[in-house]
């Protein structure tokens, strides 16, 4: 059934000219015959052999940023020269590692591209794909993660990237260098449509592929409507008359089971999804259906991103339209939270099921049967907000937040600082609950307030933050600034040395004022970017920074190799996103000519190593790590973390990933 699967794929041009010279190249899904997923220098190879394609003038791939480990991240641009399109369509994959099929339907859909396919699409849409944005992620590729998805048998890479951050929950926060790089790239692109690749292993459900759209309230209502009552359903009726594939509202069963319904997952912006709706984008996620092979996935996928640009241009006039209008009135339209699913629709509901084999030392894998059934059952695939507020003329942040300001800057939302004291008609956010989430999530704790606004004035010192809100983000601006947003930039933390509730303070419970009249505009001075206020959150930077990799180390002052002494024996996990657990595993550390087996034995090598003749030295300013192969990151963020515990300031990364 693979074999079959995969020559799907294979381009209709070779097909027709067989001895057409130079071939064009194929996926490592394809090579495999859908059993291995590619590596990061597998796609970099993969692109750089459309070049010499009938139309590969049509494709640039271009670097817009480096991963935490320093990998390139790749975003190849597409566009025909004899057209001037008016639709711009931004389309990434393999934002969690493991889910592996998109990556490998935009190398394919490139491909096509490159051989003169999808004209008609060309003529109205230029395109920008990131074929692995999570590519440190996608590397770390283990027969046992996602264990229960079926296939490929290769193994495929982990969940987070190498920040252990989930990249499709970092939208808000902006951690991680990739979603940083992402978002700059949205901003000069400006899509008109975004599209988020990905696979589900959730309920047993019958559908080749689910979908969403944003979910959030605070996007355009019109451009809501647009998505769930006209564009989605245009794209499932062709999906079935062309395809023959069925697809869905993304969600999952209740507790009790398929009869108690259907709901879809979370309107926070967090997640890409969501967030790129707040920028007036049109945004679809793909999940495809983990338990079904991975050729059938891979299939589902492209049909669905063809289909979804191919209703993009039918709608080109009403898309433009809709959007200009958005812009226009972000900031007349309320803020909208306390986000709630909408009541149920009763509608058809397809459930599936699947089998289930043991892999040996691995856990269980699910394969989808191919019979389902159609039962009624209620249905709730939307959000809606139970408050809204109006919005102010600006927000003011008060006192001295220089993470916040680049937070925004990221986001493209404009950021200012007074040039001079002002006195303000203001509203404040008076704090009455507190309340900080017990579990760490993505690292955070994450703050929930309650409370009321109350009116006043306000002296605000020179080199206070000041935000406007009339423009066209103006509703991102309040998702991210407003006290009561239900994942704004509180929700992460960012204002904790600063909350205090009404009854600890009397000062300001919350920094940011509401400014109820506009400022002039020469008392606001503009916020230059500056990187360098993101924090690192791994022990380690990459070797090279953002310079090309090169065969000769950088300057260091020891070198460290971190290697598998046995690999020992993995225990199967329940959970595709378990950490893998071993039994007699064994690692090697190299420092010099000594080699030991523990960490605290690590830290008594450096020691040694930094010993002159006559007594100690200090320990080494820089050490350059080499990870060995199957070195799991978890172990390798250990071994650096305990070279800074033993004295070492800087700790480089050599790229393990130059082959």
């Amino acid at each position: 059934m693979l074999a079959c699967a995969a020559a799907l794929f294979l381009p209709t041009a070779l097909a027709a000219q067989p001895d057409a010279a130079p071939p064009a190249p194929r996926t490592r899904a394809e090579q495999t015959d859908w059993q291995a997923t590619s590596t990061h220098a597998d796609v970099d190879r993969f692109l750089a052999g459309l070049a010499a394609l009938p139309h590969g003038d049509r494709i640039r791939c271009e670097t817009i940023g480096r991963t935490v480990q320093g990998r390139p991240l790749r975003c190849v641009r597409v566009r025909a020269r004899e057209h001037s399109p008016a639709l711009r369509a931004l389309v990434i994959a393999n934002i969690h590692g493991g889910e592996v099929e998109g990556k490998e339907v935009v190398q394919i859909l490139l491909r096509e591209i490159a051989l003169g396919e999808h004209d008609d699409l060309l003529r109205d849409v230029e395109f920008a794909f990131v074929p692995v944005f999570n590519a440190d992620g996608n590397d770390e590729i283990d027969r046992g993660n996602r264990v229960d998805q079926n296939g490929p048998d290769g193994g495929v890479g982990r969940r987070h990237n190498s920040q252990d951050r989930d990249l499709n929950r970092d939208f808000i926060k902006v951690e991680s260098p990739e979603v940083r790089a992402l978002l700059a790239t949205f901003a000069s692109f400006a899509p008109h449509l975004f599209m988020d690749l990905h696979a589900t292993n959730g309920s047993y459900h019958g559908y080749h592929l689910t979908y969403c759209t944003s979910l959030n309230a605070n996007t355009d209502p019109a451009l809501r409507d647009l998505m769930h009552d006209r564009f989605l359903p245009a794209v499932r009726t062709r999906m079935h008359e062309s395809h023959g594939l069925r697809i869905f509202d993304y969600g999952n069963f209740g507790r009790s089971g398929p009869q108690s319904g259907w709901s879809t997952f979370s309107a926070d912006p967090r997640l890409a999804i969501n967030y790129v709706g707040l920028h007036h984008c049109l945004s679809l996620l793909s999940e495809a259906y983990s338990y079904l092979p991975f050729a059938e996935r891979a299939r589902a996928t492209r049909a669905f991103v063809l289909e979804s640009v191919r209703e993009l241009v039918v709608r080109k006039d009403e898309v433009l339209c809709l959007r200009a209008a958005a812009e226009a009135r972000a900031a007349e339209l309320p803020f909208c939270f306390g986000h709630e699913l909408a009541p149920p629709v009763q509608g058809e509901l397809l459930v599936g099921a699947v089998d289930e084999v043991e892999i040996e030392g691995l856990g269980v894998r699910r394969i989808a049967r191919p019979e389902f059934t159609a039962i009624q059952a209620p249905l709730r695939t939307r959000f809606v907000a139970r408050a809204e507020r109006t919005l102010p003329e600006a927000w003011a942040i008060v006192g001295d937040f220089p993470l916040v300001a680049q937070v925004l800057r990221a986001h493209a939302v404009p950021v200012f600082t007074l040039g001079a004291p002002v006195r303000a008609r203001t509203e404040a956010f008076v704090v009455r609950e507190l309340a900080r989430q017990r579990a760490p999530f993505q690292g955070h704790r994450l703050v929930r307030l309650g409370g009321e606004l109350q009116g006043g004035e306000h002296e605000l010192p020179a080199g206070t933050l000041v935000v406007p809100a009339r423009h066209g983000l103006a509703r991102l601006a309040a998702q991210l600034l407003e006290a009561e947003s239900d994942d704004g930039l509180a929700t992460w933390g960012f204002f904790d040395g600063a909350l205090h509730r009404a009854d600890e303070t009397d000062g300001l419970g919350y920094p940011v004022l509401r400014l109820l009249e506009p400022l002039a505009e020469d008392a606001l001075r503009p916020v230059a970017a500056d990187a360098s206020v993101f924090p690192a959150l791994v022990p380690y930077e990459p070797a090279f920074g953002s310079a090309e990799p090169r065969n000769d180390p950088p300057p260091h002052d020891v070198a460290v190799v971190v290697e598998v002494a046995e690999p020992g024996k993995r225990l199967a996990t329940r959970g595709f996103e378990a950490e893998a657990r071993f039994e007699g595993r064994v690692l090697r550390y190299r420092v010099g000519d000594a080699a030991v087996e523990s960490l605290d034995a690590l830290g008594n090598a450096l020691a040694s190593a930094s010993t002159s003749g006559e007594g100690t030295a200090p320990p080494p300013a820089v050490a350059l790590v080499r990870r060995g192969r199957g070195v799991r990151h978890p172990e390798l963020v250990a071994a650096c973390a305990a070279l800074q515990s033993a004295g070492v300031r800087k700790v480089l990364l050599w790229p393990d990933w130059i082959e």
